[in-house]
């Protein structure tokens, strides 16, 4: 029995030899069946397999490094324990296969169907599937760091605890996706469509949002430090208790948004636009919001000490109970806002226009800088 086993794989070596990469090549009927009773372990590095069918068959524990499957056709298939490491898979057809601790780190598997795969416990890592059909594929336990994954419509693909660390995910659709088990520090998301996204609790540390959809999408507890989120846009985008220091929001534009007890010390809203915003109980200390515009919103009891709001649009901000200690308002629209019971120290007013603005109850207004130098004082109530 063993030497029967030793001639049939002598004989597959030498067959296998006979495919080897080239321009040409293709690998003849008779492989399918030599592949699937192949050994744990055999060797097919380096090997053009263009357009083989192997369709509804079983891999196990086989290394095809740098070999080429350019259209090849995998579906229905189950394969595990499989190194495809740097394979050329390009249009590949993997419909309803099922991975197991298969191996794709590098693997370029641009325009590859992958509808109904399954890719569980493997590994994906700078894999690039830009272009690939991922309509209904499930990723579990999942490494796809660094992997390429721009453009692609991921709506009804599933992310169950999947890493996505340094991933490039730029214009992709992921509306209404769950993505709260994934990992995406530093990844690219830029101009992606997050409308109604699940991403509560998610690590995004310097992740790049800039441009993206946000409709809806529920960032609550995540983990946004130094993120880029500047010229995103969205409305009733959720960010309680987020940590949010250092981000850039330069230019966003999110109505409606919730930031309450968020923490965005050091951030950067420059020209944002957050009307309707809800800041209460959040942290914005050293924060720059110059030139930004906040038109009713609520910062209730928000910490806002040595905030940067010069020539910033706060018409109609309650800010009751807020702290704004050594905060700049120089030129700001301070118009209508409610500053009741707000802590006022050494907070800079000169050229603000605080037209029916409110600061009854309010602390330490002896000490506000430049009070004198506001404009229609005589209209403010004190």
């Amino acid at each position: 029995m063993g030497h029967k086993m030793v001639n049939k794989f002598a004989v597959l070596t030498m067959l296998v030899g006979a495919c080897a990469l080239s321009p040409s090549a293709h690998p003849p009927l008779w492989l399918r069946a030599q592949l699937v009773e192949a050994t744990h372990s055999q060797d097919f590095s380096h090997q053009n397999f263009e357009h083989a069918d192997m369709k509804n068959t079983g891999l196990s524990e086989l290394l095809f490094a740098n070999s080429r499957f350019l259209q090849a056709d995998f579906s229905n298939s189950k394969i595990s324990g499989v190194n495809f490491h740097v394979a050329y898979m390009q249009r590949a057809n993997f419909t309803n296969a099922r991975f197991d601790k298969v191996d794709f780190t590098g693997a370029d598997l641009r325009g590859a169907s992958l509808r109904g795969a399954i890719f569980q416990d493997s590994i994906l890592k700078a894999a690039d599937l830009r272009g690939a059909d991922l309509t209904d594929c499930r990723f579990i336990r999942v490494d796809a760091s660094v992997a390429r994954l721009d453009g692609l419509d991921l709506t009804t693909t599933t992310f169950d605890t999947v890493q996505l660390d340094d991933a490039f995910m730029i214009a992709a659709r992921l509306e209404r996706t769950d993505l709260a088990t994934t990992r995406l520090r530093r990844a690219n998301l830029q101009n992606a469509n997050l409308k109604g996204a699940r991403l509560s609790g998610v690590d995004l540390f310097k992740a790049d949002l800039s441009g993206a959809n946000l409709d809806e999408a529920d960032f609550s507890g995540a983990n946004l430090n130094v993120a880029d989120l500047s010229k995103a846009i969205g409305a009733h985008a959720h960010f309680a208790n987020a940590q949010m220091i250092g981000a850039k929001l330069r230019g966003a534009h999110l109505t409606h948004a919730d930031f309450r007890a968020s923490e965005l010390r050091e951030a950067t809203l420059v020209e944002s636009i957050l009307p309707n915003a809800n800041f209460s109980d959040a942290n914005l200390e050293l924060s720059d919001a110059s030139w930004s515009q906040w038109h009713n919103a609520q910062m209730h009891k928000a910490h806002m000490s040595r905030v940067n709001f010069k020539r910033a649009d706060l018409l109609g901000l309650n800010a009751s109970e807020a702290e704004f200690r050594w905060a700049d308002f120089g030129q700001a629209n301070l118009k209508n806002a409610l500053f009741f019971g707000a802590q006022m120290h050494k907070a800079d007013v000169r050229g603000a226009d605080i037209e029916g603005a409110d600061f009854r109850g309010a602390t330490y207004m002896d000490y506000v800088i430049g009070l004198h130098l506001a404009k229609n004082i005589e209209l403010a109530r004190f």
